[in-house]
């Protein structure tokens, strides 16, 4: 059956001045196109502000303008990795760097020991990135993980164009740097206490 003269012919049935109000309310009828066009700005402005909010939690990403912000996350790339993904080893050239948005990474020590592990929002890869030293350690994901790629090309050519953004980055850079020596150290004397303690067993 034509599913349109089926609806035409229940209109000739029920005329529209015939209808009670409720049958009018029932009836779809398009929202003006301002309203419409409002309610779609709204929809985006929601979804730019909740970007903004997330991505300006991380580190790296410290203290950036709105325009900034985007201009970094324009040369990410998103990947989503398996659990047990390996995602560079040591001694590889540093070509990219990662932030973890979803999951867990673990580093690890050259013996396959887990020397600590990467939590949402943390950053792998970044000292050779920007020191163009070779990889330090394995890197491997602990579960299932979605992170933010960049490649080393792409962000010094943006900060080329952008002295101010540049800036900005390698002082979060040297903040995070600085706050890892800091916390590695107390996990390094943790470490020598370890081993101390077990060649006293």
């Amino acid at each position: 059956m034509n599913i349109s003269k089926l609806f035409q012919k229940k209109e000739k049935e029920i005329p529209e001045e015939r209808r009670s109000g409720e049958d009018r309310r029932e009836t779809d009828v398009p929202a003006p196109e301002g309203k419409r066009e409002n309610n779609e700005r709204r929809e985006v402005l929601q979804g730019y502000n909740k970007i903004i909010e997330t991505y300006s939690k991380i580190p790296l990403l410290k203290g950036l303008t709105n325009e900034q912000l985007l201009k970094m996350l324009r040369i990410c790339s998103k990947i989503k990795t398996p659990g047990t993904h390996y995602l560079f080893h040591r001694g590889e050239e540093s070509k990219a760097m990662y932030i973890l948005l979803k999951g867990r990474l673990n580093i690890m020590l050259e013996g396959g020991e887990i020397w600590k592990s990467v939590s949402p929002f943390g950053c792998v890869g970044d000292m050779g990135f920007f020191t163009g030293t070779k990889r330090s350690a394995d890197v491997i994901t602990d579960t299932e993980c979605i992170l933010l790629q960049l490649n080393k090309g792409e962000i010094f050519k943006l900060f080329t164009n952008d002295k101010e953004l540049h800036i900005k980055i390698l002082e979060n850079i040297v903040n995070e740097l600085t706050y890892r020596l800091l916390t590695d150290r107390d996990e390094i004397e943790h470490l020598h206490y370890r081993i101390r303690a077990s060649d006293t067993i």
